[in-house]
Order: C-alpha cells, then sequence, then structure tokens
C-alpha cells in the first residue's frame, strides 16, 4: 500500500499543484466550508486509506461529500494530540506510527510551544 502526502502551512498556502490530486481541494473546501462556518481556525489533519475493492472512478466528489457528512456528524473530543492518534490507530491498516513519521502538521504540532512556555509556566 502506498503513502501520498501533501500539506499546506499557515504563512505560504500553496504555489503548486498537491502531488495527491484533486482530492486534496476537494478535502479543503470542505473543511474550510466547516471552519468558517463554526468561526474557527484550526490544524487540520485528514488521513484516508484506500483499500483493494475501492475502484470506482468516484474521485473527488466522493471524497468532498463524504468529508462535508463527517464534519457535520457527530465527533469525538481530545485534549492531548497522543490521545486523539491513539483513537484513530484503530481505524487505520497501516500502523499509526507509518502515519505519524510521514506527516508534517505532526511534526509542527508536536515540536510547537504553547504560549505558557514563552511566559515561563510550566
Amino acid at each position: 500500500m502506498a503513502l501520498e502526502l501533501d500539506y499546506e502551512g499557515y504563512w505560504g498556502g500553496r504555489d503548486d499543484y498537491p502531488s495527491i490530486g484533486g482530492c486534496y481541494y476537494a478535502a479543503r473546501i470542505a473543511v474550510l466550508e466547516a471552519l468558517r462556518s463554526m468561526r474557527r481556525q484550526a490544524a487540520v489533519i485528514l488521513w484516508r486509506e484506500i483499500y483493494p475493492g475501492f475502484n470506482l472512478p468516484i474521485g473527488v466528489w466522493w471524497v468532498r461529500e463524504n468529508i462535508r457528512a463527517m464534519l457535520n456528524g457527530p465527533y469525538e473530543r481530545f485534549y492531548e494530540l497522543n490521545d486523539a492518534l491513539r483513537y484513530v490507530a484503530g481505524f487505520l491498516k497501516l500502523p499509526i506510527s507509518t502515519w505519524v513519521s510521514r506527516s508534517y502538521v505532526i511534526r509542527v504540532l508536536t515540536r510547537q510551544s504553547s504560549l505558557v512556555n514563552w511566559l515561563g509556566g510550566k
């Protein structure tokens, strides 16, 4: 199973076409619509595994509409990234370590300091 990833930073946006193609933009628009309706900003990680047998050419429409439905449905709340990753690991066929080791967004999130750290708190 191949693993394809792409990302977009907060400040830079994109100036090239994503390596994973139109699905990137289909997912992005669904997420941006949800964040706008919540009047929120967020770091977002979307992972999708495609298994043998999923061979219908439904493409970006399927991605966009399923992410819209997911974001309008029930959700789980986590206060720590590691708790969320442990939860997600139960749904993935690839080991969570494979996803984490390749994810730029997780690397950034785990290296960020909180405002409390800058103000001298613990």
